[in-house]
């Protein structure tokens, strides 16, 4: 009797034993399954993740076919980014085929509170195809709006200047979007753990310390068109 139980459970083992290993591999296909579609998903939408991809809403200036991209993150309150706002447009006459730059809002608000005022009246501006204009005019103007208290009276004095529609650009100003913007910007700006202004990205690759003079910045920008020759 013993002996004919033993039998049977003898008899029965290897079925157990066969459906545990359908089990495992029903299991292993799912997770490969799993993890193949995450890959999939991930190598699609890894180039949007980058910060440093362009997106249809970024501040540029220069031809699509330059051979060298310039990424700037600034801060209009920033003495140093008012210096480098100038030679980055010295660069941008002197390569005009060759230099595209590219305008990120990075304002340090530790540092400069008020500093997003200035980046909407920038951004208001947008709105009737003036950015750059008025992204200079606040540049070349900083010491005076930046010891105001009313700095708005001052950037609707260079929007009538730039012939805005004062109404249209007062609207704009205190647009939400406008904060979506700016919070995009300083989104990508987190992500590549930038901590200091002007931050500069020269056709992808961080300049880890800025150039020291106009004609120094202008020597790498020949030589990046060079490489890219």
């Amino acid at each position: 009797m013993g002996q004919r139980n033993n039998k049977k459970r003898e008899e029965k083992a290897p079925e157990k034993k066969s459906g545990k290993f359908w089990y495992v591999a029903v299991v292993a296909i799912l997770v490969l399954a799993i993890f193949g579609i995450y890959k999939l998903v991930a190598g699609s939408s890894g180039e949007a993740n980058d910060p440093l991809t362009l997106t249809e809403d970024e501040r540029m200036s220069g031809p699509d076919t330059a051979k060298v991209t310039i990424i700037e993150y600034s801060d209009f309150q920033c003495p140093a980014c008012a210096v480098f706002s100038a030679e980055v447009k010295k660069l941008r006459e002197e390569f005009p085929n060759d230099v595209r730059v590219v305008f990120r809002h990075y304002p340090l608000k530790q540092l400069h509170p008020q500093a997003e005022r200035p980046s909407k009246a920038a951004e208001a501006a947008h709105r009737q195809g003036k950015f750059w204009e008025m992204h200079y005019k606040i540049y070349e103007n900083q010491q005076t709006w930046s010891q105001m208290n009313n700095m708005e009276v001052e950037f609707e004095k260079y929007a009538k200047e730039l012939e805005l529609n004062i109404d249209d650009y007062r609207a704009a100003y205190e647009d939400k979007s406008i904060q979506d913007k700016l919070d995009a910007d300083r989104k990508s700006g987190y992500k590549l753990t930038i901590d200091a202004t002007p931050t500069f990205y020269i056709n992808g690759k961080k300049l880890e310390n800025n150039p020291r003079s106009y004609a120094e910045f202008k020597e790498l920008i020949e030589q990046t068109i060079q490489d890219k020759s």
